[in-house]
């Protein structure tokens, strides 16, 4: 199911991040989401990754709950349905589409 790793890019930097993503061959967008947004249930074709730069967001996938804060990492497989609450401050992150990797 979905890859969560807290603290994955702590203490670093938007552009120290996107150095590392690169490295990995990604080449993210950065989205900004306003205090309290909700996305309801939905499922993308494609494997979604989540760098959280500022801010925090609840999401649910599948049946496994996330609370990802500022620096961590993750990855939401394809088609599998996802929903997120954006935290009271609002949130920054980089997503990045990837070819499917779930089952």
């Amino acid at each position: 199911m979905a890859q969560h790793k807290p603290d994955a890019y702590k203490g670093m930097d938007e552009d120290q991040i996107r150095m590392e993503m690169g490295r990995e061959g990604y080449n993210p967008r950065r989205i900004e989401e306003a205090p309290n947004t909700v996305y309801k249930p939905r499922k993308n074709l494609v494997d979604l990754l989540l760098v959280f730069l500022k801010g925090d967001a609840h999401l649910r996938v599948g049946d496994e709950e996330f609370h990802c804060n500022t620096g961590d990492r993750l990855q939401i497989p394809g088609n599998v349905e996802y929903s997120a609450k954006v935290g009271k401050d609002g949130v920054v992150y980089l997503l990045t589409e990837l070819e499917l990797i779930g089952d």
